[in-house]
């Protein structure tokens, strides 16, 4: 008993692979895109977060085009140098906005984990291509 609940819990914990990770940023993208252009401020004005570096809107637009191109790279092209250069780009692009919400640590942490899933890729798709040439 005890050993079945310890490998359901390493199941929950474990960390997506493959294009389980692209769906997961990909969803997540999606999202943030939405409550960059005003989601956010429609179901919960007093919730959203100050926004420093950049304005909601522009987030919202920078989002809009990597949800795009991971939509665009998800297929035969996640492990080209398309889906590399996306997977960069992202991981940049969530890394600045994790420094532009700090203040709030959970949202901080959500986008943190994000960047940290997208060079997790980007690696994996650097070394396929290395070894390819």
């Amino acid at each position: 008993m005890l050993n079945e609940l310890v490998l359901n819990i390493k199941k929950i914990l474990r960390v997506p692979k493959g294009t389980d990770v692209r769906h997961l940023v990909i969803l997540f993208t999606f999202f943030v895109t939405l409550g960059r252009f005003g989601l956010t401020r429609l179901t919960s004005p007093g919730s959203a977060i100050k926004i420093n570096i950049i304005s909601s809107w522009q987030y919202g637009t920078v989002f809009l085009v990597l949800f795009i191109t991971l939509l665009l790279t998800h297929g035969k092209y996640r492990l080209t140098i398309y889906g590399f250069l996306v997977d960069i780009v992202g991981c940049g692009l969530y890394t600045l906005h994790a420094i532009d919400v700090w203040p709030v640590f959970p949202s901080a942490i959500n986008y943190g984990l994000m960047a940290l899933v997208l060079l997790g890729e980007s690696v994996t798709t650097a070394r396929i291509l290395y070894d390819n040439n």
